[in-house]
């Protein structure tokens, strides 16, 4: 009996130690496996691997931004300038519309000399044919003594490398004998940064003499042929900017306030030689605008 009892207790003592050892040599092959957390009682391992949940979090906490092409449709120097293209105030940027965008704007000024009762208006609209390539038309009316309602004309900014453009104003009245615009063809350059952007560029006008251009101070006879363009934003707040320009014969400044894809903007042009936006000799023009991205 003795020796039975003995031989019993041998064999449970072999049972527990032998399958110590399986389960440790288990717990192991799992480990190695990329598995934790084995319970040898129920049998079964978490099978989730180490640093997992981690992923998992960070990845449910991200931030999510909105890509760059959307916040580009409610940048502040994506909206109409007075003259058409979209930039600042007079001066195209070197960005361009999102694809398949479209961009309509009014701006609307009198010259200080002049009263309340003369009025230009320029009506504007833009499109975003592709990532490359932008194109608009504008259409001036005006009750200003002496001028007429202008012909419409048209524009094109289109992307050669990253934040570099050619762009050009072509217009219908250099076709006609009356009031004649010369065309004007540009190159255009510029950086962003969060609290600031900036354009510098240059180009010529072309065609026929004693015509008036889009760009470029001018004479008693002329207009000058070759011309330089800068212009800057500045991010006051989230939604408002500080606009500043120069076209080549006159400075602007104003501010811009943009909600989503719709911008209101008030500006003054100073004392400029030019025709290009039927000013008054001697006076500066304070300007109006609203325009919207859709």
């Amino acid at each position: 009996m003795k020796k039975f009892v003995f031989l019993a207790l041998l064999s449970l003592i072999a049972t527990l130690v032998l399958g110590s050892e399986v389960n440790n040599d288990q717990e192991k092959v799992l480990e190695q496996m990329g598995f934790k957390n084995y319970n040898p009682e129920q049998g079964k391992p978490d099978l989730q691997k180490p640093g997992q949940k981690k992923m998992e979090k960070a990845a449910a906490t991200k931030e999510i931004k909105p890509s760059e092409e959307e916040a580009t449709v409610s940048g502040g120097d994506v909206f109409a300038t007075v003259i058409g293209p979209c930039g600042y105030i007079t001066v195209p940027t070197q960005k361009l519309l999102n694809t398949q965008t479209c961009n309509a704007g009014m701006h609307v000024y009198y010259p200080s000399s002049q009263g309340k009762d003369r009025l230009a208006e320029y009506m504007k609209f833009n499109y975003g044919f592709n990532e490359n390539f932008e194109f608009g038309a504008t259409k001036c009316f005006t009750t200003l003594s002496g001028m007429s309602n202008l012909d419409p004309y048209f524009s094109f900014k289109a992307r050669l490398k990253e934040d570099f453009i050619l762009g050009g104003i072509l217009d219908t009245s250099s076709l006609k004998d009356d009031i004649k615009y010369k065309n004007s063809y540009y190159f255009a350059w510029g950086q962003d940064t969060p609290k600031c952007s900036y354009t510098l560029g240059g180009g010529i006008n072309t065609g026929k003499k004693n015509c008036f251009a889009h760009f470029g101070s001018a004479n008693s006879s002329d207009s000058q042929r070759g011309f330089f363009l800068a212009g800057s934003s500045f991010k006051l707040s989230d939604n408002l900017q500080a606009l500043m320009d120069f076209n080549g014969d006159f400075y602007s400044y104003g501010l811009r306030y943009s909600e989503g894809n719709f911008a209101i903007d008030m500006d003054v042009i100073q004392k400029a030689d030019n025709l290009a936006l039927l000013p008054i000799s001697g006076g500066s023009k304070t300007v109006f605008g609203l325009s919207m991205n859709f």
